[in-house]
């Protein structure tokens, strides 16, 4: 059973027996994976997540799946506050002066607040998460849900790769089948949702081909 973005790394070598482009399959399933997200309609999930900010502090590590930020508070004093988003490079700091951050911004990898903290802050970080697979991110729902649509959408990429026609022939009609099956799953969940409300409109309609030949 292939359950992470390395495991589904090593199914692909294993099964194409090139281990000489083992270098390769991370761009295989990402051109998999964009394809997957332009057919099916992944709504990232919005989640909350606690942070702490330590006395001194004035950076927190983002979390691993982060995509883009949506809200944050300090819930330490009631009624918590919302503490007030802002370009990292505006962010109006105060070295100087510890206290309670009232501004914060995404700096790179890690949360930057306007000043540090005069004591332990607990907050809550509202963001959407990533839906793309990586080392950092190794998981997702879709992919949980359907590791082998991943996985055939790979290796049609690498055979189209290698212009091996009868691979590309044999591993494109398994991605289609799947595609299939996965928008069809997604009308009866709100997990995934289909672009259009034709699922066959979403998948075979009308469409600049690709190297596939759809």
């Amino acid at each position: 059973m292939i359950t992470t973005y390395a495991e589904l790394q090593a199914a692909i070598v294993d099964r194409s027996h090139r281990e000489d482009l083992a270098a390769r399959i991370p761009g295989f399933i990402a051109l998999a994976e964009a394809e997957i997200n332009r057919r099916l309609a992944i709504f990232p999930k919005e989640v909350e997540v606690p942070l702490s900010l330590s006395v001194g502090a004035r950076f927190i590590d983002l979390p691993a799946d982060f995509d883009s930020p949506v809200a944050m508070w300090c819930e330490t004093l009631q009624p918590r506050l919302e503490l007030v988003p802002v370009v990292a490079a505006q962010m109006p700091v105060d070295e100087a002066n510890a206290g309670q951050p009232t501004y914060w911004a995404v700096d790179g990898n890690r949360i930057a607040f306007n000043r540090p903290a005069d004591q332990p802050y607990q907050l809550t970080l509202r963001y959407l998460q990533t839906v793309y697979l990586s080392d950092a991110n190794p998981t997702n729902d879709l992919f949980a849900r359907a590791p082998d649509l991943y996985f055939y959408g790979a290796l049609a990429e690498l055979a189209d790769f290698l212009r091996d026609e009868r691979d590309v022939a044999i591993y494109t009609q398994k991605f289609r089948d799947l595609l299939r099956s996965v928008a069809a799953d997604a009308a009866r969940s709100k997990g995934v949702a289909p672009l259009q409300t034709e699922i066959a409109a979403v998948l075979w309609g009308s469409r600049t081909r690709n190297s596939w030949g759809y």
